[in-house]
């Protein structure tokens, strides 16, 4: 089980700054996320964890559940609007060309707290400091 105290969430926030300022360098936008217990919400799952994606051709992250499980996903497909972020997720996977038969999700994300179905049952999620971003996507998706 991995456990962090503040000085680690520190580290990993200025990492995330430092990430976030390479990434607006070269061109790639990032996109951050909280997940909470409540349709509110307004209590966090993720105490004080601000998550985030990279909008790239196939970005795939990690984190730490609250049980102290590691989680990959991968992301690809990206298609933002000015409030709304849509992608095919594929939970547990590290690349974005998994093999036939892997579990494939068409996710949304948005301004306005919705209901998201994960791997620690029903959460509620929603963008934060959200300010759009370019990708643009209409091939296929998850069937």
């Amino acid at each position: 089980m991995m456990v962090m105290n503040k000085a680690s969430v520190v580290m990993v926030m200025v990492m995330l700054v430092t990430i976030g300022a390479e990434n607006v360098r070269s061109g790639k936008q990032n996109v951050f996320f909280k997940v909470y217990k409540d349709k509110d919400c307004t209590v966090e799952l993720l105490k004080d964890h601000v998550a985030n994606m990279t909008v790239e051709p196939c970005f795939v992250g990690s984190y730490v559940d609250p049980n102290g499980k590691v989680q990959t996903n991968a992301n690809a497909n990206f298609d933002c609007e000015n409030n709304r972020i849509y992608w095919t997720q594929y939970p547990g996977s590290s690349t974005c060309s998994p093999p036939s038969g892997s579990l494939c999700i068409n996710a949304t994300l948005s301004t306005s707290c919705q209901e998201v179905q994960t791997h620690m049952g029903v959460t509620y999620q929603k963008l934060v400091n959200f300010t759009g971003c370019k990708s643009k996507y209409t091939g296929p998706r998850c069937t």
